[in-house]
């Protein structure tokens, strides 16, 4: 789904199969109804919005890809459950401070791609 006009996920529970999810430029905010589609979500891009909460993330353990970029996103520790995570892709938020340890990467022994901040 594409250009903006869509402020709260909803409905997902409709979507039982669903394996990949891909919303850009919309006003999501949060992502508390992934709960609803969190046993078969393995891919998730929402991209260029109002993303600033991830809590509900964690409960998607499938999740092997995550492109979040171009959002405003303040603390990524939701993501330190994903331990399927093979590629994460977090550039141009709002995120000040963030560790590895605040990531839990170690548990993510999958991960190959890891994107973190804008360009210098």
């Amino acid at each position: 789904m594409y250009f903006g006009g869509m402020p709260a996920l909803i409905g997902m529970k409709y979507f039982t199969s669903l394996t990949i999810l891909r919303i850009f430029e919309q006003d999501i905010t949060n992502l508390k109804s992934l709960i609803e589609i969190a046993s078969t979500l393995e891919e998730l891009w929402i991209c260029e919005g109002q993303l600033k909460d991830l809590s509900g993330i964690e409960n998607c353990k499938r999740l092997r890809k995550v492109f979040l970029y171009d959002n405003q996103i303040e603390d990524a520790s939701p993501l330190s459950r994903l331990c399927a995570l093979e590629t994460l892709h977090l550039m141009n938020n709002s995120i000040n401070n963030l560790t590895v340890s605040q990531l839990n990467i170690n548990c993510c022994a999958y991960i190959n791609f890891l994107f973190l901040f804008a360009p210098v």
